[in-house]
């Protein structure tokens, strides 16, 4: 954080997030040993430095040893046929809809963000719940009563902290999110395969082009954080993106106009990779729209208009991803 603050601080980095890692386990929701001062602590000093603080959490779910479902085995819940081949046996569903566990879950976020201070709300997982049997509540649907959790959530916290949801599917959400997560985790790799469970740059950009449109309309677009090819890329998944990729996937991030998360640790970064992130911070607000949307899988033209009281331009990217497939030659086959 304080080579964040150094670094990029001055150029328009704004919140800082600490992810999944913080808490004792996935349902007890306290600090573990690498917060020894408490979570309060680190939002402190996190806007002591100049920074938003921002955190992750799995309100959703419990880890199948943890206190909270040893203390409160009635609000767990049967996963259904599609969950059990998703989900992990170590992770249990909670009754989202149980009135003690809407008590619990309206104390949680109150703590998070008017107590500790944290004003950057991650919350993952959380579409899990759409897949549960058996709610306490037997006249509700899955959607009114994920809708009426998230609303808990967004009322607990201070008005004006920023509420991000990783969610599937995103519409879900509507009306309640500030911002949305557009895909899978991104993962340093060019990644070429079409398929839907592919992690890396080429998917992202699909899931950019096809949901432009929701970016500050509905809320603002998250399209997982970009990498910039740091040595704990290697260690931590294996692959690494070039400097090139990685000014590439960058470009795109902040012609978007949305959510730019940085993936490698701030302290790994050379000179050459922090000036690139000084260039596209800050993002400007627009959004960018892409020209080619029903001509290519991974579009190649985007167009960025700017107007402010002082400027009037605009901005088109051009990229060249490699392997595309052309749209319009697909449809002429199935016509045919």
């Amino acid at each position: 954080a304080r080579s964040a603050a150094k670094n990029l601080g001055p150029f328009g980095m704004t919140y800082f997030q600490i992810d999944d890692g913080w808490q004792q386990m996935v349902g007890d929701w306290e600090p573990n040993g690498r917060f020894p001062n408490g979570m309060k602590y680190v939002a402190d000093e996190l806007r002591t430095m100049g920074f938003i603080p921002g955190i992750w959490i799995a309100p959703f779910v419990t880890h199948v040893n943890s206190a909270l479902a040893r203390e409160h085995p009635n609000w767990i819940m049967q996963k259904n046929d599609i969950m059990k081949q998703v989900v992990s046996k170590e992770w249990l569903l909670l009754d989202i809809t149980n009135p003690e566990f809407k008590q619990w879950l309206r104390a949680l976020f109150e703590k998070i963000g008017r107590e500790w201070g944290f004003g950057f709300i991650k919350t993952d997982y959380v579409y899990y719940s759409l897949f549960a049997d058996g709610y306490y509540n037997p006249d509700i649907t899955t959607v009114e009563a994920y809708r009426e959790a998230m609303k808990i959530i967004k009322q607990a916290l201070p008005p004006d902290a920023f509420l991000v949801e990783v969610a599937v599917p995103v519409v879900n959400s509507i009306g309640i999110a500030d911002g949305m997560r557009l895909g899978l985790d991104i993962k340093p790799d060019w990644a070429d395969d079409e398929g839907y469970l592919t992690q890396g740059f080429k998917p992202m950009v699909r899931n950019v082009a096809r949901r432009y449109w929701m970016n500050r309309r509905v809320w603002i677009n998250h399209p997982d954080m970009f990498y910039l090819g740091s040595p704990e890329e290697t260690e931590r998944w294996g692959t690494r993106v070039t400097l090139e990729e990685a000014r590439c996937y960058a470009t795109l991030a902040s012609l978007s106009g949305e959510i730019t998360k940085i993936g490698d640790s701030f302290t790994g970064l050379d000179s050459a990779q922090i000036d690139m992130l000084r260039k596209i911070m800050p993002v400007y607000p627009g959004n960018a729209r892409p020209i080619d949307l029903f001509e290519h899988l991974y579009p190649e033209v985007w167009h960025l208009p700017v107007r402010t009281q002082d400027l009037d331009y605009d901005v088109v990217g051009m990229f060249n991803w490699g392997r595309n497939r052309r749209l319009a030659d697909a449809a002429k086959q199935r016509i045919i």
